[in-house]
């Protein structure tokens, strides 16, 4: 009897109806240095694996599994892991991006990157399983 009754969160609602989740497909802007050539940027496609919160000076797994989003979120909040993932014109889908195929990203630690929702450029959308 002393208990909120859960109300349907606004945040989606306030950041435009944009929810970063599982398996979104997000722009990351990444720079790389390399030796002796001038640092490589550009704004690279990642997968969501997982959203992180911060909850009393530590991190846990979202418990809803989604996060509303917008450009002016706020850093040190919201962590999220990402996957980069590579657009295959043959099969005209996305999939998880090999390191061992050889790319323009030299160094293997751009694959795998936990970024602050801050510094997502955009979302893109939803990716399907299939």
């Amino acid at each position: 009897w002393l208990t909120h009754k859960h109300k349907p969160s606004d945040d989606a609602a306030n950041s435009g109806g944009i929810v970063v989740e599982r398996n979104m497909h997000v722009k990351v802007e990444m720079t790389e240095k390399r030796d002796n050539q001038p640092p490589l940027s550009d704004l690279v496609d990642y997968r969501v694996l997982a959203v992180n919160t911060k909850n009393y000076n530590k991190w846990y797994l979202c418990d809803h599994g989604r996060q509303a989003w917008s450009k002016t979120i706020g850093h040190k909040k919201v962590r999220v892991l990402l996957q980069m993932i590579t657009y295959d014109h043959f099969k005209q889908k996305w999939r998880v991006c090999d390191p061992s195929e050889g790319t323009k990203w030299a160094k293997t630690e751009s694959y795998y990157v936990l970024v602050d929702a801050g510094d997502i450029h955009e979302v893109v959308g939803k990716l399907s399983e299939a």
